[in-house]
């Protein structure tokens, strides 16, 4: 599949940052001064000259400007927005696939790592999202549980799954997936989901025929869970209920940079997880995919010394993308517990 990626200004250069640079044949563009220019050793071509060579195996990608949008449907060209909402380019099968594929090449090459310099006590961000986010982090600080139950039950009172919940937008879920139903290590894989949300991951682990629960603090998202036919818990992510010494992979996404104490969460974890157990988790990286609910930042040394800190070795480390059609603003960790 070839792609023409048609906008050779910002927002092209950073599409051809995602899509990946051998996977574009020509920039196309409507200015003079662009056309017939090497942008990012990509040739730009003229909106005329696409035309011509356009075939079955092409694939036109349209950055967000609505002249250029418009001027592909005036003339009857099939293109791709550059979305993962409506059919958008980044939910092609196509698409995944690729991006699915050098994610998990990156997971076979990675090695154990060791960082220094990160956080060894319950630390909070000193920077915040905004004043909302600034007076959830000083409940946070002195313990207000009231306070903070308020904000985060005001926060997710309609309970609606978000698209950023959902398998099909979510790299780092779909990668953990690819780790548990390709391990051959266990014969009967048990996985815990903690902090499950709308359990779409669960659903995925369910259809494949491995043995997973959920866990979630939210009554509403555990009977969805339920009515899917999976297990799932109402719990605290420090107090799972869940027996010692049992699972062979305990996931937890988009969880950690949310709560009052990280370390007493991954605590539970290596509780509930057997001999020469996974954990797999994810996190945004530093500021990224930053919102009002979020009381700290992590970076690489940040999550290692949650991990470290409490007895996890082979600890593997790297950035990925939160969501299909964004760069690597996303932390993926997976580390063992031996016992």
């Amino acid at each position: 599949m070839r792609i023409i990626i048609f906008g050779a200004g910002n927002n092209g250069r950073k599409l051809l940052k995602i899509v990946g640079k051998d996977n574009v044949v020509f920039f196309a563009d409507n200015d003079p001064d662009k056309i017939g220019k090497m942008i990012e050793s990509i040739e730009c071509i003229s909106f005329d000259y696409m035309c011509n060579i356009l075939d079955d195996n092409c694939v036109i990608l349209s950055v967000d400007n609505d002249d250029m949008r418009n001027q592909l449907h005036d003339s009857q060209i099939k293109f791709y927005e550059c979305t993962i909402e409506n059919n958008g380019y980044f939910v092609t099968q196509h698409f995944i696939t690729w991006l699915d594929d050098r994610i998990w090449n990156r997971y076979l090459d990675s090695k154990a790592v060791c960082y220094t310099g990160g956080h060894e006590n319950n630390w909070f961000r000193d920077d915040f999202f905004s004043d909302e986010n600034e007076r959830l982090v000083y409940m946070m600080k002195n313990n207000d549980i009231d306070g903070v139950d308020h904000f985060l039950n005001e926060i997710y009172k309609n309970d609606d799954i978000y698209y950023d919940e959902l398998l099909v937008n979510r790299p780092g879920m779909r990668l953990i997936a690819r780790i548990i139903l390709q391990s051959k290590k266990e014969k009967t894989k048990r996985v815990c989901d903690v902090a499950c949300g709308h359990g779409d991951l669960l659903k995925y682990l369910h259809k494949n025929n491995i043995d997973c629960i959920g866990i979630d603090n939210s009554e509403k998202r555990v009977a969805a869970v339920n009515a899917l036919g999976i297990n799932c818990n109402k719990a605290s992510v420090y107090n799972t209920g869940l027996e010692d010494n049992y699972f062979d992979y305990v996931v937890c996404m988009e969880c950690l940079e949310h709560l009052i104490d990280p370390f007493r969460a991954i605590k539970e974890i290596k509780r509930i997880l057997k001999h020469n157990g996974i954990m797999l988790i994810t996190v945004p990286y530093a500021n990224c995919c930053d919102c009002r609910g979020h009381v700290r930042q992590f970076k690489e040394a940040d999550l290692y010394s949650v991990a470290r800190e409490n007895g996890f070795n082979d600890i593997k480390i790297f950035r990925i993308p939160y969501l299909n059609n964004e760069l690597d603003n996303n932390l993926f960790m997976e580390a063992k517990v031996y016992r």
